[in-house]
């Protein structure tokens, strides 16, 4: 497998990507449309992972403050390590620890980060959806 940064070409293929799964698992978004990977993507690093010439996932970071907006594996691709080794190479090289938010409804990403090492450091319990802050505490 192949962590890289996006290119132009890769744009339409992602933003397939993202609106599969935000359609079968972000429910609380009424109506997700194509368009709205562009503006969600807006200002951030993407970097991809692709395997065999297939691009199976991806991540968007916004840079300043470490923080990982979006994390997106194709429903196909879930369970084969590549969201490990997104964030992995999105904490090489950082001082800074990575840092989410995660939807507290969504237990399979929570158990994922637990997994991995992240904490909980904030209760965004007003946000609509309510969410969790969430930080790595060690390497991935």
């Amino acid at each position: 497998m192949l962590i890289r940064r996006a290119t132009r070409n890769d744009l339409p293929q992602l933003a397939q990507i993202y609106l599969q799964v935000r359609q079968q698992t972000f429910t609380w978004i009424k109506s997700p449309q194509l368009a709205d990977f562009q503006k969600e993507t807006k200002g951030e690093q993407l970097l991809v992972a692709e395997n065999e010439g297939r691009l199976c996932g991806f991540a968007a970071f916004y840079v300043p403050a470490a923080f990982v907006h979006l994390l997106i594996v194709a429903p196909d691709a879930q369970g084969q390590g590549i969201g490990r080794s997104l964030l992995r190479q999105l904490q090489r090289g950082r001082r800074k620890p990575l840092r989410l938010k995660c939807v507290k409804s969504n237990h399979a990403a929570l158990d994922f980060y637990a997994h991995l090492g992240f904490q909980i450091v904030k209760d965004n319990a007003s946000a609509e959806p309510a969410n969790f802050t969430l930080q790595a505490t060690h390497a991935l």
